[in-house]
Formats: C-alpha cells, sequence, structure tokens
C-alpha cells in the first residue's frame, strides 16, 4: 500500500507543481512532456460526482496558424460538455512565437499529448476507448493529424482518437501558400495525404466565406474520408469566415448552432448524456 501511495506521489507531482503558462479555473495541471527546460501542460477540466465510471474525454487543440494561440480558446466548448458528463482537457503546445518551433514539431507534441491522457486514463477517469481530438484552424489541422497522421511505432500506444471535430480546420497542408513554412515534406504532415480505411467518424465545421482556409479543403478531404469508406460530415454555414466558431464572433451568432451540432454529434455516439 505504502509503495503504491509513493508511486502515485511520483506521477502527480511533476503536474501539480507546474504553473500552466496560462491558468484556466477549475481545472488540474498536468506535464504531458518535458522538453529540455520547457515543461509543456495540460489542463483537465471534469464532470462532477454524478457521473460515474470512466467517463469520455475531449481534448481540444487551440488554433493561431502554429504561430500563436491560447488554451482559454475553447473553455465556453469543454464547459458545456463537461456539464453532460464529459472530461475537457485543453493542451499547451509549442508554437512560432513563443519557442521558435515549427508545425512538425506541434503535430509531434499534439500526438505526445494524446498518448499521454490515454496512458494515464486511469488516474484522469478517462475512457482510453473514448477519447475526442478537437481543435480550431490549425489546431484543428494537429487535431486530425493526432488520428489521421502516420500509424506509430509498434509497440507504442496510438495517439488515435476514437472520434475527430474540427472547427475550421487545415485539412490539407500542401497548398502553395505555404510552401516556405512546410517545405518539401509538407506531405508527411497533410491529413489529405493519409487517409485510409478505418479512421473514426469525423464532424468538420467550415465557413462557406472562409478565405484563410477555404472550405474546398475541407470538402475534399471528407471526400477522400467517404471514398476510403469512413464516415465524415462537413457542416458549411452560409457567409461565415475563418474563426467564425468562437464564441465571440459575431456577438455569438454562430456558436450555438456549432455547439448544438457538436452536442448531437457526442450524443449520436453516447459520449454525453
Amino acid at each position: 500500500m505504502l509503495l503504491l501511495y509513493s508511486c502515485l506521489l511520483l506521477v502527480r507531482a511533476p503536474a501539480l507543481g507546474q504553473t500552466p503558462r496560462e491558468p484556466l479555473a477549475g481545472t488540474m495541471p498536468y506535464v504531458y512532456r518535458s522538453i529540455g527546460s520547457l515543461k509543456l501542460d495540460l489542463q483537465v477540466l471534469s464532470p462532477d460526482a454524478s457521473f460515474a465510471g470512466p467517463r469520455p474525454a475531449i481534448v481540444y487543440f487551440f488554433g493561431g496558424g502554429w504561430n500563436k494561440g491560447s488554451v482559454k480558446q475553447f473553455i465556453p466548448f469543454g464547459e458545456a460538455l463537461t456539464k453532460r458528463g464529459m472530461i475537457s482537457i485543453f493542451v499547451d503546445y509549442r508554437v512560432a512565437s513563443r519557442n521558435h518551433t515549427t508545425p512538425y514539431d506541434a503535430v509531434d507534441d499534439a500526438r505526445a499529448a494524446m498518448r499521454w491522457v490515454k496512458n494515464h486514463a486511469g488516474e484522469l477517469g478517462v475512457d482510453p476507448k473514448r477519447i475526442v481530438a478537437a481543435g480550431g484552424s490549425a489546431g484543428g489541422h494537429l487535431a486530425l493529424m493526432t488520428t489521421v497522421g502516420p500509424p506509430e511505432e509498434t509497440g507504442t500506444v496510438s495517439s488515435a482518437a476514437s472520434l475527430l471535430i474540427g472547427y475550421n480546420p487545415v485539412a490539407d497542408v500542401r497548398d502553395a501558400r505555404w510552401a516556405d513554412r512546410f517545405g518539401a515534406k509538407a506531405s508527411t504532415i497533410s491529413p489529405t495525404s493519409h487517409v485510409r480505411p478505418g479512421l473514426p467518424d469525423t464532424l468538420l465545421f467550415h465557413g462557406e466565406a472562409d478565405t484563410t482556409v477555404p472550405i474546398q479543403q475541407v470538402r475534399d478531404f471528407c471526400a477522400a474520408m467517404v471514398k476510403a469508406g469512413n464516415h465524415c460530415t462537413v457542416s458549411a454555414f452560409e457567409g461565415a469566415k475563418h474563426g467564425f466558431f468562437n464564441v465571440r464572433e459575431q456577438n455569438k451568432r454562430w456558436y450555438p448552432r456549432v455547439m448544438e451540432q457538436t452536442i448531437e454529434f457526442l450524443r449520436k455516439h453516447g459520449y454525453v448524456e
């Protein structure tokens, strides 16, 4: 019994000793990765005790062009789903403005975060078979890459999610506009390049007036998913521009519909009550 308690302290101590870059009220922070002196954290928001047993979880990746962004972006989404019994997890990852890193590093962090959640599912109260990856814009790209990217090496815990949700996600980084950022190896972290059979049900929200990430990108991605035998849906919003789904946009014009459809998608799969 003493040995077990000591082991738990070893698991918790680094997390509880970490002060997140952007602390979120009501969450528990955990260090999921250390790179030199840099400690990357994720923050966990859990439902109240009335929701018994291991719970499904949703892991959020913020947007910001792989250059900036805040874990606070998806707080309204996470709070709404936690009230319905899900565990919401907000991931900080490396970005260019703060860490002088590339999108390749961000993808590596996103996959590491998903593996960490699975490896610590028991401690977090998470059902490891029901973990959703979600994100917006560049964060949507990361969410897709946790699962659509090349499989991990044999013997490694898979970073794959059981469901995918994207909010105007970048689905293809081979676009010529981003050639200087992704270089000749763009296809290695381009979700559309890795579509194959056996991928999870996917829901993508996108604005038809989005000029930052044209909607045709996600339509092409979904078409490839369906051709491979997977389920994929694009929920298009007429007149909506990039970032339309955020609470602050258009005086909450789009958010209620996006949240309602998100909940319905999760309810269909038995993830929320």
